[in-house]
């Protein structure tokens, strides 16, 4: 089984397109492949087949694959809302109330997305990996979508950066230095 990741320098950098690029591409070559978001924060979101709720875009992500939409493909989903945070795990919420109890529940959710990931990987001959946000928030202590995933996974990665807004170069450059080791040695191609 192999794994690709794609990371970003920030949100709304191009990643869930180019997770979905290649899972097209992949599927049109005769190739078993499969979307896996570690943790997704989004209010828009998808129920599978198996009455389990996912982010939107992953749902995007398994169509653009030509495989039924999954839990074990966004195994985190965080759905915030004005004065309380839904945390769900496997598809079905297991919290509800103040975003700063995530971290009651982190142990969980690292143990779920490890299980989920070597499931999915079981099933498919190819897992594309979307990080979120930035590839390099240096501010978190537990970056389960971008740093943990990619030290179970052992992906080769790719950095997308958007030049829309300028800085492009600077911004591939500054994520890429600031990134955690195990990160920054799997990034292949930007």
């Amino acid at each position: 089984m192999k794994t690709i990741m794609v990371v970003g320098t920030n949100s709304s950098c191009g990643k869930s397109f180019v997770t979905s690029a290649i899972l097209r591409y992949l599927n049109n070559k005769g190739i078993s492949s499969a979307p896996f978001k570690a943790q997704n924060i989004s209010l828009n979101s998808y129920i599978t087949d198996e009455n389990k709720e996912i982010a939107y875009s992953t749902y995007v992500q398994s169509l653009a694959a030509r495989v039924p939409a999954k839990a074990i493909m966004n195994p985190v989903l965080i759905k915030p809302a004005r004065d309380k945070t839904q945390i769900i795990v496997n598809g079905e919420v297991i919290y509800t109330g103040d975003y700063q109890n995530y971290d009651n529940y982190l142990e969980r959710i690292k143990k779920n997305v490890q299980e989920a990931f070597f499931k999915l990987s079981k099933e498919y001959d190819v897992i594309v990996i979307e990080g979120a946000g930035s590839s390099a928030e240096i501010n978190m202590d537990n970056d389960i979508a971008n740093s943990f995933i990619a030290e179970i996974a052992k992906p080769y990665s790719i950095l997308v950066g958007d030049i829309h807004w300028g800085g492009v170069f600077a911004s591939l450059h500054g994520t890429l230095d600031l990134m955690p080791k195990s990160l920054k040695n799997s990034v292949k191609s930007f």
